[in-house]
């Protein structure tokens, strides 16, 4: 096997790592650590995600409601009842992502992931 004979702490590194102590490697280093969304833009999320989701249902309701007129037929009413199903579960999508999964059980977390998985795949 190699090994390397240049002693590291000799070395002048960039700015960037030395704020960080960091030594830089050719191999993959990772770190865990907790982020704390702040309940306050969870909220404004919540309430734009729920304000477009209402808009995308009224939207659909009107579609839906004058399916018969001739502009509406000419437009394809159908398919934007498709796209708007699935901007919807888009939106229900984002809901479930703010959601804090330290607050849960192994198992729902686990069922928790399924649903955001399938309900974003859906959506596209």
């Amino acid at each position: 096997t190699f090994v390397s004979k240049i002693d590291v702490s000799q070395i002048e590194f960039p700015y960037y790592f030395t704020e960080k102590g960091m030594i830089p490697q050719s191999g993959m280093t990772t770190q865990n650590q907790i982020s704390i969304i702040n309940q306050h833009l969870v909220l404004t999320m919540y309430i734009f995600l729920g304000l477009s989701a209402t808009i995308t249902i009224i939207f659909g309701g009107i579609w839906l409601y004058f399916r018969h007129d001739m502009i509406i037929k000419a437009a394809s009413w159908r398919l934007n009842l498709v796209l708007c199903i699935g901007t919807i579960l888009a939106y229900i999508t984002g809901i479930l992502f703010g959601i804090d999964e330290t607050l849960s059980s192994q198992n729902n977390l686990s069922t928790l992931c399924n649903v955001r998985l399938w309900c974003i795949i859906l959506s596209f």
